[in-house]
């Protein structure tokens, strides 16, 4: 999966993970602990958020994380 090789990838530095679908929520705020997020994005399974495309409502809710830090 890509999005896990990108997270590997990383050796310093804060990743977080927002999911998103009609709705977007931050799955995991940022972190420097990699494998708690590569563990979170092996859990998300499609089908818990009602369809759609909010992917707006996604980057803004990564912005308001990184603008904490």
């Amino acid at each position: 999966m890509i999005t896990r090789e990108f997270v590997t990838g990383r050796t310093n530095g804060r990743i977080g993970l927002v999911v998103f679908a009609k709705d977007a929520y931050t799955q995991c705020p940022l972190t420097v602990d990699h494998a708690a997020v590569i563990t979170l994005l092996d859990e998300i399974q499609g089908g818990f958020l009602e369809d759609g495309t909010a992917i707006g409502n996604a980057l803004a809710s990564g912005g308001k994380q990184v603008k904490r830090f």
